[in-house]
């Protein structure tokens, strides 16, 4: 019994398509891990760069354009036909393609069905499915069954395959289950068949396999749809790497290499569509990215398939949130398709204009993406009215209704949505649980409170279980999963906050952890995994703990290098450098499933302590003490919302008359006061009192009587507030009229939150609950290691061993350092006015040219040495200093044998400096310490390092910004120490004034040596207000010269993590 080879091949072409429309209007989009640098810039480029060998382009495009002789018998014509059409379908002319495969079909009347006219109708429905053109091709199918199944029964198994695919574009899955166990069935009897199909039975599994990965994707299994596949991919290697054209020649059934080709990249582009689907995104775009660039080198630009691997690639980024990349990419599939000729109501056109909207809507472009909807109807309206409805009723559309008032009509759509969902993958299905949250929250729009409760209790659970699981520690974008699942849990918390009677006290309470949930959860994440190694039982297993995290991050790196390796153009891309980046990142993936592994078997609650479930505010009330109360922010697109917990009370939650957008303004406002474009002191701005308790009024007052009576706050925030210290609101709105003697002497009348309240920020309401279960330091630790007064430059060293040596004339230096405290106010310019003097470094064209220019900063070694004094540590011991505060001195120095780490020198935000990516703290320039490297310690490298520290001091300048643009707080510097080992960072908000920061850091440990008791987030309230309410900067002759008063000098210091302990 012959077989057909070509199914399996086409089949996996066809899959891919589906896949790909299916998730399109199902799923909402997802994940949230981390993105390959390389943007789609880059790749559109690589469309136009990447071209098939000429010869072999040439050689195709004759046959393409092949007359065909009219003396020919009408048989041979035919034949002739149907050649030219899989020319021309190679050549990406598909519309010629069909036309040519019809007159074969014509011309092969009085032929043998089996032998010549099934292969033709077969290739033609291929043909029409290709361009969405079901209406004639499923008939076609039907057809060919009656015709084959009782001669040809092989042939059975693409025919089942991809009818079921067809019924499925057109949202009836009944079928589609209908068939596949007759799929199964027939794989069973073949086994009974002659030992002529033995070749042909991988084929068979092949088919059968592929066809029960597509229901697995419809059930949402995509771990299990991707085993499917990339066994399918592989069963179809297998057959190539046997391919013999002697063979092929025997039979018209038989595949073209081609075939194989084409086969073998569609399931590899399912596999990475999979890979995205389970949060593995830049894994899953290697994957598509290997396929793509196969197909420009084999089949070019302007190719069916090409559109189909862009298009999937568009879809890739649309998951991550990288919406202008997918938008760019889309665009591109677009382009194609409308030149190989494509109709503009084709399926396949339709689920890229959805994608294009999609991407639009994700960057606010409203106007824009409703455009492309109303066209998108214009183009549906002819179809059949399942598939029609399918597309009007996909759940971004949903969303718009909701938000743009027409929640109503919105709840009636996914009300049937919600039937089909639940009757195709069942009610615990992810996809069942977005359109019961899309049906949810329109009905709360609606006013239909205790039916929307009902609903989003169901679906949430889910949504959250998702979201954890998809979570990644390096992703600067939400990703459009987490812009979803914060649509409906807003809408949710909304409508608890006001309708409170709809649901019980333990109902209101779980909503605390939810607020985890919704945030970033980068440096939650990073503290937790330092939390769980604190946890192991011995030292060993704390070490395994640390290697599978390190080999995770590796790992995750090592994925995005080889990304973009396959995104430079063939004459700038090695084929060693990528294999060997393909085989570090195998044996990256192995070692950490080894690691996995281990820690399974002799860690089993390891699991619980990366990712610990959502907090309820029981626990909270449990960990809190008597003095302490917890404020929980979430600040949202529509809506915003405080928990407040303190020990003895019931949990408060509130919703919150501000926005996300609004806060970031009021935010920015009164940044522009701290962050300063100021050269002297007298240009600082005044500090707008009034905008800063509007925002005490709006956040804090709503829920006053729950945390007014604790002393110690714990604040978890998101946004822009992350950047903001409350403890500078002020409790009244009153703008003090300026001093007439001191300048800033006016601010310390203000009664600020700081006076009454010190602050801790924690990054999660969960992370509470491993800091306060995480043991401290160990007491035989050392105290103190600190770096500080790097040189940036041979003259700054040179300047430097002068000022020493002219200190041991005078007999000023210290002895023990060789080093002279250098008094920085002797070099200020009176006819300037006092130097602001920030540690902030400035811009410039690569690092050594960066560090070049850098300002020296003296007094960071007597703000470390005055550290010292107050532990009672040995400065000669514990301060690396000039020369030595280098990298590699930082890099090879045992840091878990000290208690506290402090770094005092000039901070680096990514992009101050023309290829620095992330933020980073400035060390002696590699020149001056004769060592290899930047000069600059990055976030990168600190994830590196191993600690076992009680806190982190960082004394330079925004030390808690993110990690990049748009990132959460803490999430660069900040989120690496907490990764390295730190259980708390002492961390700035804004550019530091150098004498100030010394003062007010030095306090923080004068204060802890004096009082043992005292509480680290107390130590640094004191110095805060000791700052603000002592003399300033004091002239030579001891007259005060400007008060610290302004929050700028007294207040960028933010604690995060532990604030108890000394």
């Amino acid at each position: 019994m012959a077989s057909d080879f070509r199914c399996a091949r086409l089949f996996g072409v066809a899959l891919l398509s589906l896949v790909l429309g299916f998730l399109a209007s199902n799923r909402g989009w997802a994940t949230d891990a981390p993105p390959p640098a390389t943007d789609a810039v880059d790749i559109v480029s690589l469309l136009d760069q990447e071209k098939p060998d000429p010869a072999e382009a040439a050689k195709r495009d004759a046959a393409a354009n092949a007359p065909i002789p009219n003396a020919l018998p009408e048989g041979k014509r035919g034949e002739a036909f149907f050649h030219r059409a899989h020319a021309r379908d190679e050549a990406g002319d598909i519309n010629d393609a069909i036309a040519d495969v019809e007159q074969a079909i014509a011309l092969s009347k009085g032929e043998n069905y089996v032998r010549v006219t099934s292969r033709y109708q077969q290739f033609l429905h291929r043909l029409l499915a290709r361009i969405g053109d079901d209406k004639r091709a499923v008939p076609l199918m039907l057809s060919e069954i009656r015709g084959l199944e009782r001669r040809e029964r092989g042939r059975l198994f693409s025919l089942y395959d991809e009818l079921a695919l067809a019924y499925g574009r057109a949202g009836d899955f009944a079928p589609v289950e209908r068939l596949d166990r007759e799929i199964r069935a027939l794989l069973a009897e073949s086994r009974t068949w002659s030992v002529n199909n033995e070749p042909f039975r991988p084929i068979y599994q092949e088919e059968a396999d592929s066809l029960d990965g597509y229901l697995h994707v419809i059930r949402n299994q995509y771990a299990e749809a991707e085993s499917l596949f990339s066994h399918a991919r592989q069963v179809g290697q297998e057959a190539l790497d046997h391919y013999d054209p002697a063979v092929q020649a025997e039979g018209e059934n038989y595949p073209t290499r081609q075939d194989y080709l084409s086969g073998i990249d569609g399931y590899q582009i399912a596999v990475g569509s999979m890979k995205v689907e389970e949060g593995r995104a830049p894994e899953g775009e290697i994957d598509i990215r290997e396929a793509l660039l196969r197909l420009l080198k084999r089949d070019g630009k302007f190719h069916e398939q090409t559109g189909r691997a862009v298009s999937t690639l568009g879809a890739a980024m649309l998951g991550e949130g990288r919406y202008e990349d997918a938008e760019r990419l889309t665009r591109a599939t677009l382009d194609i398709y409308h030149q190989l000729g494509f109709r503009d109501d084709a399926p396949r056109v339709v689920g890229n204009l959805q994608q294009l909207a999609q991407s639009l809507e994700g960057q606010k472009k409203t106007d824009e993406a409703q455009k492309i909807d109303d066209q998108i109807d214009r183009l549906v309206a002819g179809w059949d009215p399942v598939p029609r409805e399918a597309v009007m009723n996909e759940t971004p559309r949903l969303k718009k209704l909701i938000v743009t008032g027409k929640a109503a009509e919105a709840a009636e759509l996914a009300a049937r949505k919600l039937q089909r969902e639940r009757a195709r993958s069942g009610d615990d299905s992810q996809s069942t649980a977005v359109v019961r949250g899309y049906l949810a929250s329109a009905l709360a729009k609606s006013g239909r409170g205790a039916e929307a409760l009902a609903d989003f209790k169901t679906a949430i659970p889910i949504l959250v279980a998702t979201s954890r699981t998809e979570d990644n520690d390096d992703s600067l974008t939400a990703g459009a999963i987490d812009d979803r699942n914060r649509f409906m849990m807003e809408n949710y918390l909304e409508l608890l906050a006001r309708e409170p009677a709809l649901a019980d006290a333990e109902t209101i309470e779980k909503t605390l952890g939810l607020a985890d949930n919704l945030r970033g959860r980068s440096v939650q994440r990073a503290l937790a995994q330092a939390s769980a190694r604190a946890a192991a039982k011995d030292p060993a297993l704390a070490g395994s703990a640390r290697s599978e995290q390190d080999l995770g991050r590796q790992l995750n790196d090592a994925v995005r290098d080889l990304a973009n390796l396959l995104a430079l153009p063939s004459d700038r891309r090695d084929d060693k450098t990528v294999q060997g980046a393909r085989a570090k990142v195998a044996k990256l993936r192995a070692d950490h499933a080894a690691a996995q592994a281990v820690l399974t078997a002799k860690f089993p609650a390891y699991a619980k302590f990366v990712d610990p479930p959502p907090v309820e505010a029981a626990e909270i009330r449990a960990l809190l003490g008597d003095n302490e109360a917890l404020l929980s922010f979430y600040f949202g697109e529509n809506a915003s919302f405080v928990w407040a917990v303190a020990p003895d009370k019931p949990m408060t939650f509130r919703a919150l008359s501000i926005t996300r957008a609004e806060l970031d303004s009021k935010v920015a406002k009164l940044r522009e006061a701290l962050e300063p474009e100021a050269v002297t002191v007298k240009e600082i701005p005044a500090f707008d009192v009034p905008l800063a308790y509007s925002l005490y009024a709006t956040l804090l007052a709503p829920v006053e009587d729950i945390w007014r009576p604790a002393h110690n706050l714990l604040v978890v925030a998101n946004g822009s507030l992350g950047f903001l210290p409350l403890g500078l609101l002020p409790m009244a709105a009153d703008q003090p009229a300026p001093d007439p003697v001191t300048l800033f002497a006016e601010y310390r009348k203000v009664p600020w939150l700081a006076r009454e309240h010190a602050i801790t920020t924690i990054p999660s309401a969960s992370t509470l609950k491993a800091l306060r279960t995480t043991k401290s330091a160990d007491a035989q630790q050392q105290k103190l290691i600190g770096f500080g007064d790097p040189y940036f430059n041979e003259r700054e060293a040179a300047d430097a061993a002068e000022e020493a040596n002219a200190a041991l004339d005078r007999g000023t230096a210290d002895p023990d350092l060789g080093d002279p405290v250098i008094d920085e106010r002797a070099a200020e310019a009176e006819t300037r006015g006092p130097p602001v003097g920030l540690r902030r470094g400035p811009p410039a064209a690569d690092f050594s040219e960066a560090l070049g220019i850098l300002p020296r900063l003296p007094d960071t070694a007597e703000e470390l040495r005055l550290i010292a004094a107050a532990l009672g540590a040995d400065p000669a011991a514990a301060l690396k200093l000039g020369k030595d505060a280098n990298e590699r001195v930082v890099k090879t120095t045992n840091l878990s044998a000290y208690r506290l780490v402090a770094f005092a020198t000039h901070g680096l935000l990514a992009d101050d400096i023309d290829g620095l990516d992330q933020p980073a703290l400035a060390l002696t320039a590699p020149k001056v310490a004769g060592i290899e490297g930047s000069g600059l310690l990055t976030s990168e490298d600190i994830l590196g390092l191993k600690m076992n520290a009680d806190w982190v001091v960082l004394s330079a300048c925004n030390t808690a910004a993110g990690a990049g643009a748009g990132a959460e707080a803490a999430s660069g510097l900040g989120r690496a120490f907490f990764y390295a080992g730190s259980r708390a960072l002492v961390v700035t908000n804004w550019s530091v004034q150098s004498t100030s920061a010394r003062e007010l850091v030095t306090d923080i440990f004068r204060r802890q040596a004096a009082d043992p008791k005292l509480a680290r987030a107390e130590a640094l309230r004191q110095a805060m207000m000791g700052l603000l309410d002592g003399p300033g900067f004091v002239d030579d002759f001891g007259a005060t010269v400007f008060s610290y008063a302004h929050p700028l000098f007294w207040a960028p210091f933010t604690l995060i993590g532990d604030g108890r302990g000394n």
